[in-house]
């Protein structure tokens, strides 16, 4: 499935995609509870405020799940 960048009738930048916690949840596949509470303990991506709501960089969210390690399968490099 192809992104689509637009927001509002302007042309975002994969970069600046913004992502609520819903969407980062069901992104991951985990639950909004468990996204809110990686947020609470600094454990989950990079959350920023908009106004007073809580955002997401897309690109934040891919960074952190491409830093987390991997498990089962053959090591890294081997």
């Amino acid at each position: 499935m192809k992104a689509d960048y637009r927001e509002f009738g302007a042309v975002q930048q994969p970069h600046s995609v913004m992502l609520t916690d819903r969407e980062v949840a069901a992104r991951l596949g985990v639950t909004v509870h468990t996204v809110r509470k990686w947020r609470l303990h600094g454990l989950g991506p990079l959350a920023i405020r908009v106004g007073g709501a809580v955002r997401y960089r897309l690109s934040d969210v891919e960074s952190w799940l491409q830093s987390q390690p991997r498990v089962g399968g053959t090591p890294e490099g081997v």
